[in-house]
């Protein structure tokens, strides 16, 4: 036991916290954001280089995605490894009604949970009866959104078009 004042050597082991490792990255170096297009809804994982996006974003940043990354900081917690956000929508005619939709963190695809980019691609690759439905956290406006399959499909040569998107996926090679 140690008198008052005593310095003592302390054995702490230390280990190296990748940036990777968080549900929202503080960076990203060297690598293009993963994001996926479906049907012209854009979607990404949240990251502190996203949030930067929005300027002073601490304070202008949008108040949902600024909760999320807060909660995340202060209680970690393993349920999902990401977090994944609808970031915006290219209008077309498979999202009509949905144009002004953006920065809602997404819980489910066609029934799955989703935890990461790669959980999006397996849901979307398995639609419910002719339909991709997109639900958001609950408090979020709107709750779900809902796509035809066929209709999604046959935007995508359009938004490759109108927006000048090479590929729709950033897992698609070039």
């Amino acid at each position: 036991m140690a008198e008052e004042g005593e310095r003592l050597a302390v054995a702490l082991p230390l280990r190296r916290i990748q940036a990777e490792a968080d549900k929202v990255p503080p960076y990203v170096y060297g690598q293009s954001p993963d994001y996926s297009v479906v049907g012209g809804l854009v979607f990404q994982e949240l990251t502190v280089p996203y949030l930067t996006t929005f300027g002073d974003w601490q304070r202008r940043g949008p108040p949902r995605l600024l909760i999320a990354w807060d909660r995340e900081a202060a209680e970690p917690s393993s349920d999902s490894p990401r977090i994944v956000l609808l970031s915006s929508v290219l209008p077309d005619a498979a999202n009509l009604g949905y144009e002004g939709v953006r920065n809602l963190i997404v819980e489910r695809v066609n029934g799955r949970r989703i935890g990461s980019m790669d959980d999006l691609r397996e849901a979307f690759s398995r639609p419910e009866g002719g339909y991709h439905v997109v639900e958001f956290l609950p408090g979020l406006a709107p709750e779900r959104l809902v796509l035809d399959v066929e209709e999604t499909k046959a935007s995508e040569e359009r938004i490759r078009a109108a927006y000048g998107v090479d590929r729709l996926d950033s897992e698609t090679p070039p």
